[in-house]
């Protein structure tokens, strides 16, 4: 949930063109939303700002080191969302 949002913020922050969203299911525990976003750049520039440079787009308060430039993914299938942590540990966040 948490990496969801983290993305839509970072598509939110580079999109130049309309944004549209609905609420297309929601229930008590919450809700899933549907969002259409103009993004005018180069595919390969977005893929590289939300990919390589995710320590620009996310916010250091939600890391453990309290930097988002010791966070990290490998843009391969079961890559890691990584952070790197004080003497040289690296905490996977989550691998996808």
């Amino acid at each position: 949930m948490k990496g969801r949002i983290a993305l839509i913020a970072a598509m939110l922050i580079f999109s130049t063109g309309s944004t549209f969203g609905e609420v297309v299911d929601s229930a008590p525990g919450g809700f899933d939303l549907k969002l259409v976003i103009d993004i005018h750049a180069a595919t390969e520039d977005v893929y590289a700002k939300l990919v390589h440079n995710v320590g620009d787009w996310w916010s250091s308060q939600h890391t453990f080191s309290q930097d988002s430039h010791n966070l990290s993914i490998d843009d391969k299938p079961m890559g890691c969302f990584c952070e790197k942590l004080p003497n040289g540990v690296a905490s996977g966040i989550w691998r996808w």
